[in-house]
């Protein structure tokens, strides 16, 4: 799972560091779904460090049915205060970004030509363009 929005803690070392991005993770999860089972969890951050923005962190958990239960509720943390701003996504590798890149590219092409009513959907695990109430286009 990818954790967004998270704020990186200011201790100086590493270890430190490391234990703060965990047990903000696993309440992070625990809030998005209390029997999330959290033991064993990987954190870390992706990115370079930069004081001007905050880095995803990136959590390595023991089952993939875990992680789809998790996003499937991660709804649940826009109705925490402390949580509002934090949003959880799938690790997507950098061909599935690309993919979606270039279907938002076409979705903002077909909207601004005047269709309306179209998203993008999952569809076992590939972006699709689809009319809100219908089937795939």
């Amino acid at each position: 799972i990818m954790i967004f929005g998270a704020s990186e803690s200011l201790a100086s070392d590493g270890r430190s560091v490391i234990e703060a991005d965990i047990v903000l993770a696993s309440d992070i999860l625990r809030k998005t779904n209390p029997d999330a089972n959290i033991q064993g969890i990987k954190v870390f951050r992706v990115g370079r460090e930069n004081p001007a923005k905050i880095r995803p962190m990136k959590v390595v958990l023991q089952s993939s049915n875990e992680v789809k239960l998790l996003i499937r509720r991660a709804k649940k943390l826009k109705k925490n205060d402390l949580y509002k701003n934090i949003s959880l996504s799938f690790d997507r590798t950098s061909k599935q970004i690309d993919e979606y890149k270039a279907m938002k590219r076409n979705l903002d092409s077909r909207i601004q030509s005047g269709e309306t009513g179209l998203v993008i959907k999952y569809m076992s695990g590939c972006p699709k363009i689809v009319k809100i109430g219908n089937s795939l286009n």
